[in-house]
């Protein structure tokens, strides 16, 4: 059992153009201040020193954010329901929301935001959120894995794939989390096999799966540990 790893590149926000501004105070959310907020709600391994953690909740009028398409043509209709950014602004749309609150009791948090184009003109075919995903894991400082993944590790990953990858029971218990990021790592997301079918089945936009090694032009899904779909991608 598996599980998938989620984060938009630079082709889908090349497309349509997509910019976050802020809005409010115009504060940046500091990743320090935000963890040493987190709190342990349970531990996945004791002897591995992992744990899981529930981070706290954004002030909306402080951290809020609206986004802006900047390119002329872009297709409301063609907007990926799930967007994920560098600096951490990643959205959802109602479709994906429901989703996840059908799916997952864990306690997420959905802001509104709103969505303009070229124009500045508010486009309203469609509600997006700002999405604060609560459930983190986190882990000891470790090694990188030995099975080289079809992706870019980001230098989190490095800290603690080697550990998951050795530890197939810790591997299992992962797999079983609807949705969540590694603490150190507020952009990409893990989600499960589960989740993944759900939000097939709603046919949301924006989560096509890699078909070559690091993906091609807008995929950003990848099956985590499944070693053979890894060999058979690289050669």
């Amino acid at each position: 059992m598996g599980y998938f790893r989620l984060e938009t590149y630079g082709a889908t926000h090349d497309r349509i153009g997509i910019n976050a501004r802020a809005l409010g105070s115009g504060l940046m959310l500091d990743p320090s201040e935000f963890e040493a907020r987190f709190q342990s709600v349970g531990h996945l391994d004791d002897n591995l020193k992992v744990s899981l953690m529930q981070a706290p909740e954004i002030d909306p009028v402080k951290y809020g954010y609206d986004f802006k398409l900047e390119k002329k043509r872009t297709n409301p209709i063609k907007i990926p329901d799930i967007i994920t950014f560098r600096t951490h602004q990643n959205i959802v749309s109602e479709k994906v929301r429901e989703v996840i609150e059908a799916f997952d009791d864990f306690p997420h948090q959905f802001q509104k935001c709103r969505m303009f184009n070229h124009e500045d003109v508010e486009l309203t075919e469609r509600q997006f959120y700002l999405i604060n995903i609560r459930r983190y894991v986190q882990f000891e400082a470790g090694k990188p894995p030995e099975i080289k993944p079809p992706y870019q590790m980001t230098y989190t990953e490095k800290q603690v794939l080697g550990t998951i990858e050795t530890n197939p029971e810790l591997k299992e218990k992962l797999s079983k989390l609807p949705i969540w990021h590694i603490r150190g790592d507020r952009n990409t997301l893990y989600l499960s096999e589960g989740l993944v079918s759900e939000l097939r089945a709603k046919n949301v936009i924006g989560m096509d799966e890699f078909s070559v090694p690091l993906g091609r032009d807008e995929e950003c899904l990848v099956q985590v540990w499944e070693a053979d779909k890894h060999r058979t991608i690289y050669e």
